[in-house]
């Protein structure tokens, strides 16, 4: 899961450059990962307890 994300994160460009935060809601997000928003969920909580991904409104980005 954590995988997948980071390629989406790096699939969003700005400027033509990679950008690391991915602005979707996590039922948007879930559908394109290809989980249920409750699996999505669990994985965005662990990886954040984990210190390794900060989650709030519409917005998931790495901790530096």
């Amino acid at each position: 899961m954590h995988a997948r994300l980071k390629r989406l994160a790096e699939a969003e460009h700005e400027h033509g450059a990679a950008v690391s935060r991915i602005r979707l809601s996590q039922v948007n997000l879930a559908r394109r990962v290809g989980v249920s928003r409750q699996t999505l969920n669990a994985a965005l909580s662990r990886l954040q307890r984990r210190g390794l991904m900060r989650v709030s409104f519409r917005m998931i980005e790495p901790t530096p």
